[in-house]
């Protein structure tokens, strides 16, 4: 997307063509190197506190039914870690999934990928994920959540 004029970037649309793309190699057999690609659901505040605290980020226009969801946080730079506490989706403002294991992302583990399933789904529904987290040994950390 480099070569892209920067008002004409669109990143969603960008990886809906790279999944097309990537399907096409799969079936030709081709090896690639399998880069998380999803829809970028936004980033954390930059610089990310050393105090755990809980971020949201809506991923409403990125569900379409009810199943399986798989959430990616992803590092993306820095020299420090991102902890994270737990995980969680809201559906209307009611948590319906939570991930309570403690994990971290940064330099080395670049992407943590959760699982949840959405029992049901209306297209007027708010869906959330939230995460309690945290900057681990400073906060030099970059990085985001996707929509797998």
């Amino acid at each position: 997307m480099c070569w892209t004029q920067k008002e004409r970037k669109d990143w969603n649309d960008y990886t809906d063509r790279s999944t097309t793309n990537l399907d096409r190699l799969k079936a030709l057999g081709v090896k690639y190197y399998p880069e998380i690609i999803g829809k970028n659901a936004g980033s954390w505040p930059e610089p990310v506190s050393t105090e755990p605290s809980v971020h949201s980020w809506d991923i409403s226009k990125y569900i379409s039914k009810a199943g399986p969801v798989k959430i990616a946080v992803q590092h993306k730079g820095g020299r420090n870690w991102l902890g994270i506490k737990w995980v969680s989706i809201e559906v209307d403002g009611k948590e319906v999934a939570r991930d309570g294991d403690r994990s971290d992302v940064g330099p080395h583990t670049t992407n943590k990928i959760y699982s949840f399933d959405i029992k049901k789904y209306s297209p007027k529904s708010k869906i959330v994920f939230k995460a309690f987290i945290y900057g681990m040994g400073g906060t030099n950390v970059r990085g985001r959540v996707l929509v797998l």
